[in-house]
């Protein structure tokens, strides 16, 4: 019995250091650049470390861009080929129709006025309302937005004006976008109540916690209140399983998702 003791020991010591050890390989640049860590004191570490994290935290997982398609492109590459007035211009007519839905005659007045073909016209709107509808969408930040649309190829004053139109119109066009989706029952309050039975005539020494709670909920000027009862043990698993969802909407999986029923 000792003699397997033993082979189990050294089996374990070997399987540790020649299959799951993983060890950093820093170099020595990244040796030196560490080395200003054992100058500060330790609460500047933990300070550090709260920024790395937040810098990771950002680019990976906090990090929206719009994916563009090779079409969506084509039809915005015509913005690039007009005067900024001309965009501004289209960021209207974009904006009316997203307020009041599309107007034909529009694209037939652009289009006689720039001396263009109407399909160039509609095509160069529809990108551009789809831009700023999935940025509003989205809640695309200043950052994400110009790293998005910095594959369509324009020069720097049209990426600014394009930045400056979606941040002067992005609150209204989430304002419609409300309008124009499902009216769902939203939480407005919680009350609960704990309740421990301490026995019964049968039996004597019984303790059964039990909780019950009243939710209070709305839909637009209409409140609604369901009353339920749960035990601590359902309750907490109620809780992880929220927790969890909550958790899931932070993943890019899920994001992409939420682009399509937004």
């Amino acid at each position: 019995a000792v003699v397997r003791e033993f082979c189990r020991i050294n089996w374990n010591y070997y399987y540790y250091y020649h299959f799951s050890k993983m060890l950093l390989v820093l170099t020595e640049e990244h040796k030196e650049h560490l080395k200003f860590l054992a100058t500060v004191d330790v609460a500047v570490v933990r300070e550090f470390c709260r920024i790395n994290w937040n810098y990771y935290y950002y680019y990976h997982f906090s990090k929206m861009l719009l994916v563009l398609t090779e079409e969506h492109k084509e039809h915005l590459k015509f913005l690039a080929t007009v005067d900024v007035a001309v965009v501004r211009e289209f960021c209207r007519i974009s904006m009316e129709f997203i307020k009041k839905g599309v107007n034909i005659r529009m694209y037939t007045a652009a289009a006689q006025k720039l001396g263009v073909d109407i399909a160039v016209v509609r095509h160069g709107v529809e990108g551009l309302m789809y831009l700023l509808v999935e940025s509003a969408k989205l809640m695309v930040n200043e950052i994400d937005f110009l790293d998005s649309i910095v594959t369509l190829g324009f020069d720097e004053e049209l990426n600014k004006e394009l930045l400056s139109l979606y941040q002067e119109n992005s609150a209204e066009i989430r304002c419609v976008l409300q309008e124009m989706s499902m009216d769902l029952p939203h939480y407005h309050d919680l009350e609960w109540r704990l309740e421990v039975g301490m026995g019964s005539r049968s039996l004597q020494q019984q303790v059964e916690p039990s909780l019950i709670l009243r939710l209070h909920t709305k839909d637009g000027d209409v409140s609604c209140n369901q009353v339920f009862e749960t035990d601590p043990v359902n309750l907490l698993h109620l809780t992880k399983s929220l927790e969890s969802a909550l958790n899931e909407l932070k993943s890019q999986h899920c994001r992409r998702i939420m682009r399509s029923i937004k």
